[in-house]
């Protein structure tokens, strides 16, 4: 139990996060955010021994559920494959990411927030995939550098408005190029094969 006068020797900072922690952990909507900010907490001294004891259980056992239900097939004439009109067997884990999935549909040896909480993994997987590659690509678009006084009407492909944008504001990186007006994502792809071809792509 926290200790009643415990806010008050706390900074804002790290008030904030306490709140944030538990209160995530005391409802039932589960997600990541409580996953990734335990661990700082435990750094500055918020999360006591038991509580961290009960942190990395949940993390055993998220992993174990996420590796039984990736494992687990449903086949056709089950419920569970009646319900969805399965043609063939299918693994637990694509089911999962259905919008009409409903847990209470199958029995899974974890409590309900801990089912709720690979559910949700699950179903967000490919979008978490999919903004997890964007950054790196926007990482990487930072870091590859532009020749001084590069001549953009060498890119076969790319648009006069392209060319005249690009000379004018003179770009550094490719990252820099992305953002300016007129600049589509072709652009970016030609500008690149274009460097790699004339061995001019360079990375900061």
């Amino acid at each position: 139990m926290t200790h009643p006068h415990r806010h008050r020797r706390m900074s804002g900072r790290r008030l904030l996060l306490y709140r944030l922690i538990w209160g995530m952990s005391a409802t039932s909507s589960v997600g990541d955010a409580d996953i990734r900010l335990t661990p700082q907490g435990r750094k500055l001294g918020l999360i006591n021994n038991d509580q961290w004891t009960a942190f990395e259980q949940k993390k055993v056992d998220i992993a174990t559920l996420t590796k039984t239900v990736s494992k687990k097939l449903i086949q056709p004439n089950s419920e569970l494959g009646l319900k969805f009109a399965l043609k063939e067997a299918k693994k637990l884990v694509d089911l999962m990411k259905r919008p009409d999935f409903d847990l209470s549909d199958v029995a899974l040896s974890h409590d309900y927030r801990t089912q709720v909480h690979v559910q949700t993994n699950q179903k967000y997987a490919g979008y978490i995939e999919r903004h997890t590659d964007l950054i790196l690509k926007k990482k990487k678009l930072e870091q590859f550098k532009l020749p001084l006084n590069f001549d953009y009407s060498k890119v076969a492909g790319l648009s006069a408005e392209a060319i005249e944008k690009l000379s004018k504001v003179k770009p550094s990186t490719l990252g820099q190029a992305s953002r300016v007006s007129g600049v589509t994502a072709a652009s970016i792809d030609q500008m690149i094969v274009y460097l790699k071809k004339a061995n001019l792509n360079k990375f900061a």
